[in-house]
């Protein structure tokens, strides 16, 4: 974790950043998940929306059950502007996931394929399992959408960067990833028994239940 109180103040900075967005989005309307792509290849892209990348994989799996992936061809692009190397990425900034739950939580999101949307000024929690979660926050007044195994990409990045210690030490984890274009990604404690739209990864007090993040 950092220690400087100039990366503290950062910290709950961009806490506040991805609540402040949860809470306009889900003011009135519910904030939602567009899921776009082709889940026969050849019969064109539907558009399901749901709370979250597990509701969405539900509906396809009703009327196709052996949907597969990897077919789920994305529309977006990769940009040179969000590259690893250009990666702003703090740890240790949110109540912590489970290190053990955080392969899981991306499993899903790669097993989707296609491309995830979200609505502007939007922290929605992608995926959940147990007690971690990925969130997808928008800080743009626009709606975005990317790859869905780009957000896990993200998630994967905070994974391999934050909270580094042995499992044995401490199983928490929790970072945000932003890109270079007003979106981030956020690994942290979640309540998936709460909608994907009602909690922003910075409402949750640090270290939380799954212990502190270290290094």
């Amino acid at each position: 974790m950092y220690s400087s109180i100039a990366l503290a103040i950062f910290a709950v900075v961009a806490g506040l950043i991805s609540s402040i967005a949860a809470t306009a989005a889900g003011a009135d309307t519910p904030a939602t998940l567009t899921w776009t792509g082709e889940v026969v290849p050849g019969n064109g892209t539907t558009n399901p929306t749901g709370d979250n990348i597990q509701d969405i994989l539900n509906q396809i799996h009703v009327t196709h059950p052996n949907y597969d992936a990897t077919k789920a061809t994305s529309n977006q692009k990769s940009t040179e502007n969000d590259e690893p190397g250009v990666w702003k990425t703090f740890c240790g900034v949110f109540a912590t996931a489970d290190k053990r739950n955080l392969m899981e939580i991306q499993y899903d999101l790669r097993m989707a394929g296609g491309d995830c949307t979200i609505p502007a000024r939007t922290c929605l929690r992608l995926s959940c399992w147990n007690t971690s979660g990925i969130y997808f926050c928008n800080d743009n007044d626009y709606q975005v959408t990317i790859q869905c195994a780009y957000v896990a990409d993200f998630a994967s990045y905070i994974g391999t960067q934050c909270c580094k210690s042995d499992f044995t030490k401490s199983k928490g984890i929790s970072g945000q990833a932003f890109s270079a274009l007003g979106w981030n990604v956020c690994v942290g404690y979640a309540n998936c028994n709460h909608p994907a739209d009602r909690d922003a990864p910075g409402i949750f007090i640090p270290p939380g239940l799954n212990g502190e993040c270290r290094d």
